[in-house]
């Protein structure tokens, strides 16, 4: 295997681009760079392992020099002779170095072009070689890297690579001890493994956020839509029943009493908009829970016996204080929504129980279940996984609606058959 691993982002000037192979010493400084916080000046251990990295690695001095170069001067004006701190490369690297990676990941060895390679004994001996110069003048021999890698840079770059003068970096002070990168990597996976985490809490919240806006939308929709189709579908309704209070042929009647029907189907849907929009303020006192869990399976009795669907209880008979009509209303929708996915025969399973100040409520089917883009967006309102004309969608928007009034969680999630909905709430208000 390869001693040189990676490649570091291309250097370009005018119409050539060439890479140069980053040292494997220098790889967790430079990780340590690109994770780093940019606007934190005092990490005094970050300072110490790029100005090491830098000094020992000559291919990275020389990238850090042009680029480093390129952003102070335009590439057409690059000076003769110019003096760079260490300390600039140092910064050039917290401050820049992330973009120029973005735009440009660092090559594994196997991905790079062989016209555009140097080959690993080259680079050992270009290394070793660089070591022996002076800090100072290090670069006057760029050319060196350069032809190694294929590159014929212009008179113009040769020229101010040879008249730039690096001077050394500032001393760490004896509080800050060098550490020693190749020995001790774990503050580089630390700081990784720090990173990672930020990055995975920023995004559920971001998608916790998205969920949020995406349902205050809908809510201020559903609540102007419902006013607006209330008032035709009043003036709808009465008339389809003056018409059949006023005596008509039989064909007729029954077209107007299906014109009712929807339209009263429709009022149900209009109910739900407002719900949705506006939610009421919820009544809360002393209710049983198995009372709960009876009034809504009572619901549903009906249709679960038609189509032979079995529903098994265990409900705890413990006093919370809720609003017991919504609570039910909720555990009904969760039930009607169960019957609708496992459509004949199959299982329900309703669990009521008090966890110390906590009441589960917990509906288990052996439905088909759901998959995790529809798991994900179940509480949207509007979303449905069924096919048009069976319903906006409101059902799963309107228990989680019902649970947030209470101060509460609802989840979603899979089971080994069909799915489980979980209903988390207070018993204790404040």
């Amino acid at each position: 295997m390869s001693k040189l691993g990676v490649f570091l982002p291309s250097v370009g000037f005018h119409e050539s681009a060439w890479r140069l192979p980053l040292h494997p010493t220098s790889v967790i400084a430079v990780g340590m760079a690109l994770t780093a916080d940019p606007e934190d000046t005092a990490s005094r251990r970050l300072d110490t392992l790029l100005q090491r990295a830098l000094a020992e690695d000559s291919a990275l001095l020389l990238f850090t020099t042009l680029q480093h170069g390129f952003d102070c001067f335009h590439p057409s004006r690059l000076p003769r002779s110019c003096e760079i701190a260490l300390d600039d490369l140092v910064n050039w690297w917290c401050q820049q170095g992330r973009s120029v990676f973005l735009s440009d990941d660092l090559v594994p060895l196997n991905d790079v072009d062989d016209a555009s390679t140097v080959d690993e004994r080259t680079a050992e001996r270009l290394w070793a070689y660089f070591q022996t110069r002076p800090l100072r003048t290090r670069l006057a021999n760029a050319d060196l890297w350069l032809a190694a890698v294929g590159a014929e840079p212009p008179s113009q770059l040769q020229s101010f690579l040879s008249g730039v003068a690096i001077r050394a970096g500032s001393e760490a002070s004896h509080d800050d001890q060098p550490v020693d990168v190749l020995e001790h990597p774990g503050c580089f996976l630390a700081r990784v493994a720090k990173q990672a985490e930020s990055l995975e809490r920023l995004q559920r919240r971001f998608e916790s956020e998205q969920q949020r806006c995406r349902q205050d939308l809908a809510r201020s929709l559903a609540y102007g839509m419902s006013h607006e189709v209330n008032n035709p579908l009043t003036s709808i309704v009465a008339r389809a029943e003056g018409l059949l209070n006023a005596g008509c042929s039989e064909e007729h009647a029954t077209s107007l009493k299906r014109i009712v029907g929807q339209a009263y189907r429709a009022y149900g849907m209009i109910a739900d908009l407002m719900f949705l929009g506006n939610p009421p303020t919820i009544q809360i006192a002393p209710v049983a829970c198995h009372e709960i869990v009876e009034r809504a399976v009572d619901s549903v009795t009906d249709q679960a016996r038609d189509q032979h669907t079995e529903i098994q209880l265990n409900a705890t008979e413990a006093i919370v204080e809720c609003d017991g009509a919504l609570l039910a209303d909720a555990l009904t929708a969760l039930l009607r929504n169960s019957l609708q996915a496992i459509a004949s025969g199959g299982r329900i399973q309703i669990t009521a129980s008090q966890v110390e100040d906590t009441l589960m409520l917990q509906v288990a089917d052996s439905g088909p279940g759901l998959t995790s883009e529809q798991r994900s967006r179940a509480f949207d309102p509007f979303y449905s996984g069924r096919e048009a004309g069976r319903g906006l969608g409101l059902g799963l928007a309107r228990v989680n609606t019902i649970v947030q009034l209470h101060g509460g969680q609802v989840e979603i999630r899979s089971a080994v058959a069909g799915c489980v909905v979980e209903m988390r709430l207070p018993t204790e208000r404040e």
